[in-house]
């Protein structure tokens, strides 16, 4: 039985239109205009390096499975650039500049709507659960889309505390749709994070193989459309 389906956003539900190098130099070029108004004669290529230094930092916690929110990354950045004024207006400025392309250089999948749509047809809710260090942005970008009305809960790691695979995640998004593990399902492009972290804690999973990977798993999709067709049997 399916009485609700859960949806990753990142590569599951939204991808990048550009490269990920030109989408990771869209944020580094977004930083250094804003920055350049505060801190004098600061460097493209300084600000590229303090990005990376401190991204790769933030990811080795978040590797803990424990987020770190953009908030707590962008003054990371700022001690790395040795500027040592928090104004919240320039804090608000650059979280803005670090997710322009998350918001502005991604799409939906061509198929997300009318799966979407079948789901609903279906009396299926729909939540989302999402690994992400600003969880506004998220809305923002189903918003830009006309998909935000589409869920009846968002459920993101910044205001969580812990990121997927983490089982207090999943039992959080699985209390807001108010249904139990086993009439719900996960679908998910990253298989540790989605698919085992959902069946850690007995709900079911969908694996969207996006990098055509060999897995030992029943339950995969190579799109969502082939995701909502295993959703169907189930029903059945």
């Amino acid at each position: 039985m399916v009485k609700a389906v859960f949806f990753d956003f990142w590569r599951t539900m939204f991808i990048p239109n550009i490269s990920l190098n030109e989408y990771f130099e869209v944020r580094v070029r977004k930083l250094h205009e804003t920055l350049s108004d505060f801190i004098p004669n600061v460097s493209l290529a300084v600000v590229r390096n303090s990005f990376w230094s401190i991204r790769r930092l933030c990811d080795s916690v978040r590797e803990l499975e424990v987020e770190v929110p953009l908030s707590f990354e962008i003054k990371l950045m700022l001690y790395h650039l040795e500027y040592y004024s928090f104004d919240d207006n320039l804090i608000k400025s650059l979280i803005s500049s670090y997710m322009y392309p998350f918001v502005h250089c991604t799409r939906p999948r061509d198929e997300l709507k009318s799966v979407l749509d079948i789901i609903h047809e279906l009396n299926l809710r729909v939540g989302l659960i999402s690994n992400v260090m600003s969880g506004r942005h998220i809305i923002e970008a189903l918003q830009l889309w006309g998909l935000d009305d589409y869920f009846d809960a968002m459920i993101f790691s910044d205001e969580i505390g812990f990121r997927k695979p983490r089982p207090e995640i999943f039992r959080y998004a699985l209390s807001m749709l108010d249904v139990d593990a086993n009439d719900a399902v996960m679908i998910g492009d990253d298989f540790r994070a989605d698919i085992e972290g959902a069946l850690n804690v007995n709900m079911k999973a969908i694996y969207l193989n996006v990098d055509d990977l060999k897995v030992n798993f029943e339950y995969v999709a190579k799109n969502l459309n082939d995701a909502l067709g295993w959703i169907v049997k189930w029903l059945h």
